[in-house]
């Protein structure tokens, strides 16, 4: 049959990213295409992963804004998922892919052949943390933030990191807002005879307090 099968177009691991592109666009075609099964999911996954490719050919535009990672809750488009770097967002902004559906070849995968990054700390605070301050955080959200850096204290040993942290507006005051750490202080008799007793002056340490 070797003429035969010289007839028979190859289907090409492009192709079968083409095929899951055009089958996965909106939320009901994810539901249609996709599952929650996370076995069923798992062996989808490592199916991608073990399918013939070229190493050479960068295939992670055909599916980039396709949605058929597993996120926690929903499908997750390469492009804006995230793998997971040692540490959870405290913030809960960052679209992190759940590893339970993911073993070690597809791993493989998302960061090999879709180039999936990993997000460390070091990057989510130099590529997000400011976005986010600008949003109205709840005191939840901001004690777990200090909690990160408090488990993380390495984090301040790298010089331009320190520095980005420096200029953010990480420290609630007593008006309510969030401003650089040099612009706030630990509230003393001492201190408010020299500078007076505005509120915007003060560190609010009752959310530390409360939670």
């Amino acid at each position: 049959f070797p003429q035969l099968c010289a007839l028979i177009m190859e289907f090409g691991f492009s192709d079968l990213l083409r095929e899951l592109a055009g089958r996965v666009q909106t939320k009901d075609s994810e539901n249609t295409f996709l599952t929650s099964d996370k076995k069923k999911m798992r062996e989808f996954y490592d199916f991608l992963a073990e399918y013939p490719s070229d190493k050479e050919n960068d295939y992670s535009s055909i599916v980039a804004s396709t949605p058929f990672l597993a996120g926690y809750g929903r499908f997750l488009a390469p492009k804006l998922a995230v793998l997971p770097g040692g540490f959870e967002d405290p913030i809960g902004r960052i679209d992190t892919l759940d590893l339970t559906y993911f073993g070690d070849r597809s791993r493989n995968f998302l960061k090999e052949i879709l180039k999936v990054k990993t997000l460390s700390l070091d990057a989510y605070i130099r590529e997000h943390l400011s976005d986010f301050l600008d949003a109205n955080l709840s005191n939840k959200q901001y004690v777990a933030l200090y909690e990160v850096f408090v488990s993380q204290k390495d984090i301040l040993e790298k010089e331009n990191t320190k520095k980005i942290l420096e200029k953010l507006p990480l420290v609630r005051a007593k008006d309510g807002q969030l401003r650089p750490a040099n612009q706030c202080y630990f509230k003393t008799e001492d201190l408010v005879k020299l500078l007076g007793d505005d509120d915007e002056l003060w560190v609010d340490e009752t959310v530390f307090v409360k939670l």
